[in-house]
């Protein structure tokens, strides 16, 4: 599904001033190192999800472009400090009764802020007589859409965190309709966690007459509690071999797979940024 029409990129990192028009459903950035190709997929991953990398919060002075630093001392311009992100949507086609063909979204991180500030077009539109019903039904029916949206950054160094983080999301969704689907094991999870209880129970009488401390451990209650994560194995001519000890890109491969799968299970909109040696691409789903 085409989701996005065009964006606009400000003041982030190595990027002064960009724009990327007639995006597609799969998008290809390629060119030589440092010319901010990742930046890209970084910025996107800012105003969907907050931060830029996948495993760290957002740090004005650590992303706004020093060119646009340059300038601003310069000029001896104050608070021209800011970092902004603009995306003009395409509308799905179950929102056609209540927002505009094509809407654009802009989020602005400025030096002070620890939040963004949001603003749109619909107002401007409204006027055009470009909204299909009221102004405060496309506003309401905009937060919904945009809270519908999951953007899922890939970094290029995928490390075993990302892969751990990658595969909870993978057991939630599998297991939850295992469960869903199964009150077999429903009731073997409840029976499960009795049995642990009682065992529980009698580990911390004995602690407490030796230490006259008291102590709670709380057993598992539910099928997803008691995974930590699955071990993803391949099958080869000499054994299975987990998939964590195979080449890079058998894993990159399987990080698509895997987010093909969550993403048909979910009624949302998903967006995956990857991000690799060379190249960035952009693929809504």
């Amino acid at each position: 599904m085409k989701l996005i029409k065009k964006i606009e990129i400000k003041y982030f990192r190595s990027i002064h001033s960009t724009k990327v028009i007639d995006c597609r459903n799969l998008n290809i950035f390629s060119g030589r190192n440092d010319v901010g190709k990742s930046n890209v997929i970084k910025a996107l991953n800012l105003f969907f999800n907050g931060i830029t990398d996948y495993d760290s919060g957002f740090d004005f002075y650590e992303n706004f472009s020093n060119k646009r630093l340059s300038e601003v001392r310069s000029e001896s311009i104050k608070g021209k400090q800011f970092i902004s992100i603009s995306i003009e949507f395409i509308r799905p086609k179950s929102y056609k009764n209540s927002l505009p063909e094509f809407f654009t979204v802009e989020r602005k991180w400025h030096r002070e802020s620890k939040t963004h500030d949001q603003k749109d077009n619909l107002a401007a539109l409204e006027k055009q007589k470009k909204i299909p019903n009221t102004l405060s039904s496309a506003q309401s029916n905009l937060t919904k859409f945009l809270n519908k949206i999951v953007f899922e950054y890939v970094p290029a160094i995928k490390d075993r965190n990302y892969f751990k983080n990658l595969l909870v999301k993978l057991q939630e969704n599998l297991l939850h309709n295992s469960v869903s689907d199964d009150e077999g094991l429903t009731g073997s999870a409840s029976s499960l966690a009795s049995s642990i209880s009682d065992q529980i129970y009698d580990l911390k009488s004995d602690f407490e007459r030796a230490t006259s401390v008291d102590t709670n451990i709380r057993p598992p209650s539910s099928i997803s509690a008691l995974f930590q994560s699955f071990i993803i194995s391949t099958t080869t001519s000499h054994g299975d071999i987990p998939l964590r000890f195979r080449g890079d890109g058998l894993q990159a491969r399987y990080i698509a797979s895997a987010l093909h799968y969550y993403a048909s299970k979910k009624s949302a909109f998903f967006i995956w940024g990857f991000e690799e040696p060379e190249i960035a691409f952009v693929v809504a789903h």
